[in-house]
């Protein structure tokens, strides 16, 4: 079994095991995305953080002069992925936040 099928099966064991039910599911997310000590947030967390460190390491590869164009064009692709995960999870946390007002901050 790959590490990452593992990782998702705990995450779907754990959601599961919380009862998600129809009116649970903001509260649910609420718990992955700003509580890291479950871990379906520690899951979220290292995803984040290792996609903050993708982020860096393909922005510090784009300065190098005579990049070939094959690899830019493999560059933009990663930097236009984590730049839609990370809109993606900055309104989940809008979306889940029980005080929305210091997260538009």
């Amino acid at each position: 079994m790959h590490l990452n099928s593992i990782i998702e099966l705990d995450l779907f064991i754990e959601v599961n095991n919380m009862k998600i039910q129809k009116g649970n599911i903001k509260e649910t997310l609420n718990r992955i995305v700003f509580d890291n000590n479950t871990r379906a947030g520690r899951i979220f967390v290292i995803f984040i953080q290792s996609l903050i460190l993708i982020s860096l390491v393909t922005f510090t590869i784009e300065t190098i002069p005579d990049l070939s164009q094959e690899m830019q064009a493999i560059l933009d692709i990663i930097e236009t992925i984590t730049i839609v995960i990370f809109t993606a999870e900055y309104i989940l946390r809008i979306f889940v936040a029980t005080e929305k007002f210091l997260l538009l901050l």
